[in-house]
């Protein structure tokens, strides 16, 4: 009886992890097909004790303030810093869901439209 139990509850645990994997793959896909650009702002950098850097990022769309952040490869850890302006793709339909560029570079000079750019101007250094 407690085998079962342990080999349901396993079985629980994948069922759940496939379907938030199948959802955030779909979700990337999204962004990826139907996305804007906008600037955004680094606003934090943390170091956890076990792990790679955290970039938290601000952003606006339609005057409204969003928030995200992403983990930093080793590779490209010491890249980001507090201040830094970065292209950021977001979902039209859901700004919160976005992204940060890595290989775009923001001149200070340029602003974003009030709804954000569907190409990226020529300014943009990539």
């Amino acid at each position: 009886m407690k085998t079962n139990s342990v080999v349901f509850i396993l079985l629980s645990i994948l069922l759940l992890a496939g379907i938030f994997e199948y959802f955030r793959d779909n979700s990337d896909k999204e962004l990826e097909k139907n996305h804007l650009y906008t600037i955004g702002r680094i606003k934090r950098i943390q170091m956890p004790d076990n792990g790679s850097e955290i970039v938290n990022y601000h952003y606006s769309v339609k005057g409204k303030e969003y928030s995200n952040f992403f983990s930093v490869l080793p590779e490209n850890e010491g890249q980001f810093r507090v201040g830094l302006r970065v292209l950021t793709m977001f979902l039209p339909t859901n700004p919160k869901r976005s992204r940060v560029l890595y290989e775009s570079s923001v001149p200070d000079t340029l602003r974003s439209p009030f709804n954000g750019w569907k190409e990226l101007p020529d300014n943009i250094c990539r």
